[in-house]
């Protein structure tokens, strides 16, 4: 059995829970898209950190899966996870095997000098000290992105780097049971799929659209997944024009499939901030599972295989007009769902990283 213990869950963390290998799920808090588990998934919202260290005193040569090193907001209970283990190691014959997934490809030394308003080398050392204590305490981690493994590189010793054993696992989706191979529309049908909010683009794409729409230039039609603190933007974009754009509140998951399915297009252009940086994109993911074109930036972990594999990757400094000409370029370029799903592993690389961490 193995266990999992994120600070928060996720939709998707307890969808591949059935792929996974067999264990438990325990978490602290719900993410915003945090919906209904599926049937048979095997979950635990838990109360407080007392009662997780519990769990991880209590188990004896177990895998446990924990937040990546780098997650600085998961410091605390990461760190103490370890230290228990650490103390498991001295006084059990059976101690448990900590393993980690890796994706963070910014420098988080950045994210903590700023939060914490600290000179940028003392920020450094705490990274090098508490992110370096964890890391040394794994057994194995799989790093999800070529950028993640590199930023490790530059933030951790090369000793404690050496310690635990490694493995990259490119994070591409496998094809999605309900993709289709081909889609017939009169029009190119672009979706954005996300969190409403400036980070992930969504004002750049809402400018684009509005120059488009104005000066009388056709992109096709735009879908609006999500929810945020733009929703009202949203809104007010589907009334001007509402041949063009359609917007759904906190959609649900088989609407999400629904719509991707009979879309063309996923615009995601993720934009940098001072504590946060695109790890890989989930509706990055969701969109190549569906055979759909993928238009982002080059902040995402996984620009280089997209850029390498015929999808748009535009500087995030780009603005509003080059975003516009993109799109209205891209509304009369042929896209080949099958081509874009040949282009995905059979199996998710997601779990092929969790099968060789819990070997």
């Amino acid at each position: 059995m193995v266990m999992r213990i994120y600070t928060i869950a996720r939709s998707v963390h307890l969808e591949r829970l059935k792929d996974f290998s067999t264990g438990h799920l325990y978490f602290l808090k719900k993410s915003y898209d945090f919906h209904a588990a599926p049937n048979g998934a095997n979950w635990t919202q838990c109360s407080s950190v007392f009662s997780l260290l519990i769990k991880v005193f209590s188990a004896r040569g177990e895998t446990i899966e924990i937040n990546e090193p780098l997650s600085i907001s998961s410091w605390p209970v990461t760190v103490a996870i370890v230290s228990v283990n650490r103390f498991l190691r001295l006084v059990s014959p059976k101690p448990n095997r900590i393993v980690s997934y890796a994706i963070e490809n910014m420098d988080v030394s950045l994210a903590l000098a700023s939060k914490l308003r600290i000179p940028r080398r003392l920020s450094r050392a705490l990274v090098r000290l508490f992110a370096g204590y964890i890391h040394g305490g794994l057994h194995r981690v799989a790093f999800g992105t070529l950028g993640a493994s590199e930023n490790y590189g530059a933030l951790l010793s090369p000793r404690v780097l050496s310690i635990p054993e490694s493995e990259l696992f490119l994070a591409l989706p496998n094809p999605c049971e309900c993709a289709k191979t081909t889609r017939v529309s009169s029009s190119r049908k672009f979706v954005f799929l996300g969190s409403l909010e400036r980070r992930k683009g969504f004002r750049l794409l809402c400018e684009a659209w509005t120059k488009n729409a104005i000066s009388g230039r056709d992109a096709g039609c735009l879908t609006v997944l999500g929810k945020g603190v733009m929703q009202p933007i949203a809104l007010q974009l589907a009334s001007k024009w509402p041949s063009q754009v359609a917007v759904e509140i906190d959609p649900a998951r088989s609407r999400i499939h629904a719509t991707l399915r009979d879309s063309d297009i996923m615009v995601l252009m993720s934009q940098a901030e001072p504590r946060w940086r695109e790890q890989v994109g989930l509706p990055i993911l969701e969109a190549l599972a569906h055979g759909l074109h993928v238009v982002t930036t080059d902040e995402s972990g996984l620009a280089p295989w997209l850029r390498a594999n015929g999808h748009t990757v535009l500087r995030s400094s780009c603005d509003a007009d080059e975003l516009a000409e993109t799109l209205v370029a891209l509304s009369t370029t042929p896209v080949s769902p099958a081509t874009i799903l040949g282009s995905l592993p059979q199996l998710d690389q997601r779990v092929a990283a969790d099968e060789w961490l819990c070997a």
